[in-house]
């Protein structure tokens, strides 16, 4: 629990500037010891600090998707909207793989291969209907 009106103050400038020292020192605090309080205030209130951090960012994300659905639908650069795209595929856990495996598929029957083509296939089919 933050203890007075000036480190709840500190909290906030914190946060919106990202500098512990210039906090510190926008809040009142002595600029020769803007360094050490900051210090004292963030292991103090680190705590206090990421809770008031994950409120910011709960509160950004309906803006930020948003955004985000914004670029997907109704930007003219194909890049932009691709980017847009992928970046929302990733953020829903659907991350394309990033390397290739290689197997003994060359030294499969046809009938081993028809097997393995209706169990991926069944991989896919199971992810579509989540």
């Amino acid at each position: 629990m933050v203890q007075n009106d000036k480190h709840s103050r500190w909290i906030d400038t914190y946060l919106e500037c990202g500098n512990a020292v210039k906090a510190a020192i926008e809040v009142g605090y002595a600029e020769s010891r803007a360094k050490q309080t900051a210090w004292e205030l963030k292991n103090k209130y680190s705590a206090e600090i990421n809770k008031r951090r994950e409120k910011i960012m709960a509160d950004m994300a309906p803006l930020a998707l948003s955004r985000l659905r914004q670029l997907m639908e109704q930007e003219e650069s194909l890049s932009v909207c691709l980017g847009a795209t992928k970046d929302a595929l990733d953020r829903m856990g659907m991350k394309p793989v990033e390397r290739i495996e290689t197997t003994h598929v060359q030294n499969l029957s046809d009938d081993e291969l028809e097997r393995e083509i209706e169990a991926l296939d069944a991989i896919y089919e199971s992810t579509i209907k989540h």
